[in-house]
């Protein structure tokens, strides 16, 4: 059993997205284990932004199924499921001074309490 709060594990089975006529995603599968950190790395429009913003729910995939410790994610409240997950938009999103770390401690306080209990929180994953 995990320590920390908020680590999960996240998989994705054979999803795919379209935009239009265009393919984002083709039958993809991953996992990423819990308490990991893990890195997607590939060109401009290859998909790893549409990758995430499933897992997390912002968008819905065509096909294929998300999973969150092993739960269908479709069947969860999204906005609990966005709560309980990290997720740190690109570029200089909102905070264009903060690094993602400060971003993710500052996140995590708004949930879970001052900012040395996010940050020991953190340090746990």
């Amino acid at each position: 059993m995990s320590t920390c709060p908020w680590c999960m594990v996240l998989t994705a089975k054979k999803v795919t997205k379209h935009y239009g006529s265009t393919r984002a995603l083709n039958e993809v599968s991953v996992e990423f284990p819990e308490g990991r950190v893990s890195i997607l790395l590939g060109p401009s429009g290859s998909g790893k932004s549409t990758l995430l913003r499933l897992l997390n729910r912002m968008i819905e995939p065509d096909s294929g199924k998300i999973f969150v410790d092993g739960w269908d994610a479709s069947e969860m409240d999204p906005i609990a499921l966005r709560r309980n997950m990290g997720y740190v938009v690109q570029g200089i999103g909102l905070f264009p001074i903060l690094r993602w770390l400060k971003i993710s401690a500052l996140l995590r306080s708004f949930l879970a309490g001052p900012r040395k209990e996010a940050r020991r929180g953190l340090k746990s994953c």
